[in-house]
C-alpha cells in the first residue's frame, strides 16, 4: 500500500543526485503532480553497474505503475542461485527469481523524465531556501583505513557475502542530508 500525504504549498522540488535514488524520488514525485527538477555531477549516461541485480516486486510494481515499463520484458528469469563459502566451494540452491540490469532500471526510470528536468554534470555547491538562507553540502569524508577485520572491499559495500549476512561489521553508512532548494 502506498501512503501518500499531501502537502498543499509545495509545488516544486530540486533532486540533488540523478541516479537510482534520485530517479526513482522524481519519477514518483512528478507522478503526484510536482514540478520536478534533478541535478547529477556526472555528465552522460553511466555506464551499466554489474552483471545484474534482482528484481525486487516493489521495484517490479513501481516501474509498472509509474514507467509503464513491463518488468518481464526488460529482466530474466532465474532457477538457481550458487554460493560460494569462505574456503572456496561452492553451493547450488533453487531460488526463483527475475534478474534485471542497473542500467535497465535507470533507462526506464530517466526516460520517463522531461530531458529538461534531468541536468547533467551539474555540480550542486550551495542550496538556497525560499527564506534567502543558504546551505553548503556538507564535506565528503575521506575513507578510513580498514581494520585487519574488516572485509576487503570496506565495510560500507552493500553486498554482504551469504555467510556473513546478519554479522556484518563496521557501522552503517551516515544518513543522508537534505536542503531545501
Amino acid at each position: 500500500m502506498l501512503a501518500v500525504t499531501i502537502v498543499a504549498d509545495i509545488k516544486t522540488v530540486g533532486i540533488v543526485g540523478g541516479s537510482l535514488g534520485g530517479l526513482f524520488q522524481a519519477v514518483a514525485l512528478t507522478e503526484l503532480g510536482l514540478d520536478v527538477t534533478v541535478w547529477e555531477r556526472s555528465a552522460g549516461r553511466p555506464d551499466d553497474r554489474g552483471a545484474g541485480i534482482v528484481l525486487q516486486p516493489g521495484v517490479a510494481w513501481f516501474l509498472s505503475m509509474f514507467c509503464g515499463v513491463d518488468p518481464d520484458r526488460i529482466s530474466v528469469p532465474v532457477t538457481h542461485r550458487q554460493f560460494f563459502t569462505r574456503d572456496g566451494h561452492s553451493h547450488h540452491t533453487l531460488m526463483r527469481q527475475r534478474m534485471i540490469s542497473w542500467g535497465a532500471i535507470y533507462t526506464s526510470l530517466r526516460d520517463h523524465l522531461d530531458v529538461a528536468r534531468y541536468h547533467d554534470g551539474q555540480h550542486v555547491t550551495a542550496l538556497t531556501s525560499w527564506s534567502g538562507r543558504t546551505r553548503r553540502p556538507a564535506r565528503r569524508r575521506r575513507p578510513q583505513t580498514p581494520s585487519p577485520s574488516s572485509p576487503p572491499w570496506g565495510s560500507s559495500h552493500p553486498w554482504t557475502p551469504p555467510c556473513r549476512r546478519g554479522r556484518r561489521t563496521g557501522s552503517p553508512k551516515a544518513p543522508l542530508s537534505t536542503g531545501t532548494a
